[in-house]
């Protein structure tokens, strides 16, 4: 999947005003993700993303993953992207749940097992309620 092509199923999903919007939504959230997954599984989840995710992703991995809990996700998230209107958990959603359709079954069992609890449906197409 092209670097464009992901940010527009980001923005479609995430109903936002353009590409540029996805980028900041998509950056933060994966931003996050690599710090909470540390370099291991980063590294292993980038390999199937395109290069601009990928490399946000790897960039922001660390030397440690902070297994980071659902509201400091979130929280974290939020700072990234300006405190924007809707909640975090839209974003969150917007990007993983795109994410996980450029993964394979195994890579998306992985990422589920590796998200805090309450994050890991919002790899789903379906948004939260």
């Amino acid at each position: 999947m092209p670097d464009n092509a992901f940010l527009d199923a980001v923005r479609e999903r995430g109903e936002y005003n353009g590409r540029e919007e996805a980028a900041v939504v998509s950056h933060a959230v994966l931003a996050v993700l690599g710090q909470h997954l540390g370099p291991h599984d980063a590294y292993r989840l980038a390999t199937q993303l395109p290069d601009r995710p990928a490399g946000t992703l790897r960039a922001a991995s660390g030397n440690e993953p902070e297994n980071l809990d659902a509201d400091t996700f979130c929280e974290r998230v939020d700072r990234h992207t300006g405190r924007r209107p809707r909640t975090p958990r839209w974003d969150i959603h917007a990007v993983l749940s795109t994410l996980a359709d450029t993964l394979t079954p195994t890579e998306r069992d992985l990422l589920r097992t590796r998200l805090p609890d309450s994050l890991g449906a919002l790899l789903d197409p379906q948004p939260p309620s």
